[in-house]
């Protein structure tokens, strides 16, 4: 590396204010420092993330996987550095008591007390992002059509209701009614919210292969963020992420539309170390199965722990999706048993859950509890002495 100090502000502050907090990047040796750091800044947890994964690393040959050494290391000690684990986020809002993707979902998750809310973006006819679960509307809808068939105005009049196999006990699907509105309504709900109640839940926006019944373009993710930024979406410290299973897309997003958001990679099956070294280049989380985790009790917790470790390495979060409660006992799994396999014994760092309250419980009890041993834990001490409680 060489030898030039790299300085980062903290607070983000403009060029001509001497306020912030000064760090050099050299600091960052080792992990004792980077603790210190963070106490000197006075930063929350999740800021903290932002800080360190914003730290920029300097090397001579120009070497994209020499950087990718560097940088790892500091995102690493970044993803310790909080008592949030695991993050919790709303599956659709609180999918699991009303329909997904609702305005009154959102709300409930809000209430629940989530940290994040996910919504699934579509595009109507006129373009207008929307938020809805699929791109035909049979799966939770009156009508028998796709959503990019429909202008905005026609969307607005369809009934929207949960389907027709989801688990006994959810919001039955004769009753209410329940419209489909727009990201911008979704997001400008989450923020009263978070004015009115005193807290910051974050947004996670999923963006599909086929955003609008067809192979989604930039074009189509263009009209998606320039929605974010007009609500005030648009930094990499913003509580703000962008979710697809288009590793092409994602590719495109962060190159041509250079878009600074959090990038969260979806994958279908468990990765594969080469996809995991690929992935990380891109996007700074990503999302497993659950179902596939959860095959066999010893051999997925293992597996779990392995891609964690490998994904950690490569400065990648871990999130696993959907920990539902009502579907539990066909995975043969307890809440209890099942988030301990995710959490304590895997290193799985958030949750995409129909039930925040159930998993927010899990975790509130358990509040100051380390996870296992790993390469990546900063206060193993604290784990020991929480365990001993």
């Amino acid at each position: 590396m060489l030898s030039a100090s790299v300085w980062l502000e903290w607070p983000p502050v403009p060029e001509s204010s001497e306020a912030g907090l000064r760090f050099n990047s050299n600091e960052l040796s080792s992990k004792s420092m980077a603790m210190r750091l963070v106490k000197r800044s006075g930063v929350n947890g999740r800021h903290a993330v932002w800080l360190f994964s914003s730290v920029i690393c300097i090397t001579g040959s120009g070497d994209i996987a020499a950087q990718d050494s560097q940088t790892t290391h500091a995102h690493s000690i970044a993803q310790t550095v909080t008592d949030e684990v695991p993050v919790v986020i709303a599956r659709g809002g609180a999918s699991g008591y009303l329909p997904e993707q609702t305005t009154e979902a959102t709300v409930f998750a809000h209430a629940l007390g989530a940290d994040d809310i996910s919504l699934q973006v579509s595009l109507s006819k006129d373009g207008i992002p929307v938020v809805f679960h699929d791109q035909v509307l049979p799966t939770t809808s009156t009508q028998s059509r796709k959503v990019a068939d429909l202008t905005l105005a026609e969307l607005r009049q369809l009934s929207v209701r949960p389907p027709m196999d989801s688990p006994a006990g959810r919001f039955p699907s004769d009753r209410g009614r329940f419209a489909i509105a727009t990201l911008e309504d979704h997001l400008q709900l989450i923020q009263g919210l978070n004015h009115s109640r005193h807290r910051t839940c974050g947004i996670c926006i999923k963006i599909g292969a086929a955003i609008k019944g067809q192979q989604t373009s930039t074009d189509d993710v263009r009209r998606v963020l320039e929605v974010l930024k007009s609500c005030g979406y648009q930094k990499q410290q913003d509580r703000a992420s962008l979710m697809t299973d288009d590793e092409v897309l994602a590719l495109a997003i962060r190159t041509e539309l250079k878009c600074p958001l959090t990038m969260i990679q979806e994958f279908k099956v468990i990765p594969t170390p080469e996809q995991l070294q690929k992935t990380s280049r891109v996007a700074d989380i990503i999302a497993l199965p659950l179902p596939l985790i959860v095959k066999t009790s010893d051999e997925g917790t293992h597996r779990l722990a392995e891609v964690v470790a490998a994904a950690h390495g490569l400065s990648l979060q871990v999130y696993v999706s959907p920990f539902a409660t009502d579907r539990l006992p066909e995975l043969g799994e307890t809440v209890e048993s099942l988030l301990t396999r995710l959490v304590r014994d895997g290193g799985v760092d958030g949750v995409f859950t129909d039930q925040p309250d159930v998993v927010l419980q899990w975790r509130s009890e358990r509040q100051g509890q380390r996870r296992a041993r790993t390469p990546f834990r900063l206060l193993n001490s604290q784990s020991d002495s929480s365990d001993e409680r």
